[in-house]
């Protein structure tokens, strides 16, 4: 009984809410009309603009006038003082993967089966072009499959 009392309140309270955003809504529109509406139609794109600027709480003489002295090498000198820490010690590495005794190794075969069945798209980062990957897949293959397993087994990426 309780637990349906406070249903009804609370969507007595939502029903309201609404309402009131409703009204809102409607009051700012009927404001922005209104000062659309003091804008000569025939007056300049700029005069325009600014009533926009304006509006929108994007007014450009507010932000030439706040903090005009402040910069981007400011505010990058201020965070990197404060940011400093003398006592800093890198993170550990992380494992996060598998150990070594449950992973499956990645076979040669696999890796030729990849490369062989790539699609003739744009070249990825490397800018190594798919038709190169698939007529080097023989040659790749193996070198491949055992940079995989190794960083599988070792739960780190290769830096270059």
């Amino acid at each position: 009984m309780l637990r349906q009392k406070n249903k009804l309140v609370r969507s007595g309270r939502v029903e309201k809410a609404a309402a009131l955003a409703s009204k809102i809504g409607h009051g700012i529109k009927n404001y922005t009309i209104a000062e659309f509406s003091r804008v000569q139609s025939m007056s300049s794109a700029k005069s325009v603009w600014m009533k926009v600027h304006q509006l929108t709480g994007r007014s450009k003489d507010q932000a030439n006038n706040c903090h005009s002295d402040l910069s981007a090498d400011k505010l990058n000198d201020h965070y990197a003082t404060i940011s400093t820490d003398a006592n800093y010690a890198a993170p550990g590495i992380k494992c996060t993967c598998s150990s070594s005794d449950t992973f499956d190794p990645i076979s040669e075969w696999r890796i030729f089966i990849i490369l062989d069945a790539l699609r003739h798209t744009s070249p990825g980062l490397n800018n190594i072009p798919a038709w190169f990957l698939q007529i080097g897949a023989p040659f790749f293959a193996a070198p491949l499959s055992e940079i995989m397993n190794l960083s599988l087994s070792s739960s780190l990426v290769p830096k270059h």
